[in-house]
């Protein structure tokens, strides 16, 4: 019986530890915000998205062209803490911004 207990125990302590990898924690979410409101300063970045998990920027959205794509990248690689930045941004017309 005792033998089951610790391997419940030890399974939720994974279970939750793989969770909390997942969602990211309170300094996740505050270099998430700081790169988002530094995105939200350019107009030609408004469309990009941002997430942070540990020392991983990840960059989603769209940007006009490949200037403001890398301009996106300086913004994150600045973020204290981040190393890695994964841009998967497109490059050209947006169909999903405002239309004119």
């Amino acid at each position: 019986m005792r033998t089951i207990s610790r391997a419940l125990v030890l399974t939720a302590a994974l279970a939750l530890t793989a969770c909390a990898t997942l969602m990211g924690g309170p300094e996740d979410v505050t270099r998430a915000d700081t790169l988002t409101d530094a995105l939200r300063t350019d107009a030609d970045l408004m469309y990009v998205s941002a997430s942070v998990r540990g020392d991983r920027a990840y960059l989603s959205g769209w940007v006009p062209n490949h200037f403001e794509r890398r301009k996106a990248e300086a913004m994150a690689e600045k973020v204290p803490g981040v190393r890695h930045v994964y841009d998967s941004t497109g490059v050209g017309s947006n169909d999903h911004g405002p239309r004119s």
